[in-house]
């Protein structure tokens, strides 16, 4: 519900920054203009978060060729409470 935006892309290195409240289908939706999507493709994708995902380094159908979670994480930056 909160830490829901994609804050930038940078479609020449080919990189997103988003908050972690950000549904895995509307990440989609954003990157096809630019060619690219987040995989692994899952069948809550409508209502997973990318939090959520790197939780529990979700994988499903295409991992085996587009990998899973963790293999598409660059860095993290947690906020402590």
């Amino acid at each position: 519900r909160y830490m829901n935006r994609i804050i930038e892309i940078n479609p020449d290195e080919g990189w997103v920054r988003v908050e972690t409240g950000v549904i895995k289908d509307q990440l989609n939706q954003f990157l096809k203009p630019y060619g690219y999507f987040f995989a692994p493709e899952l069948s809550t994708s409508n209502r997973a978060t990318l939090g959520g995902m790197i939780n529990t380094d979700a994988s499903g159908q295409g991992s085996l060729v587009y990998g899973k979670t963790s293999d598409h994480v660059l860095g993290l930056r947690a906020v402590l409470m």
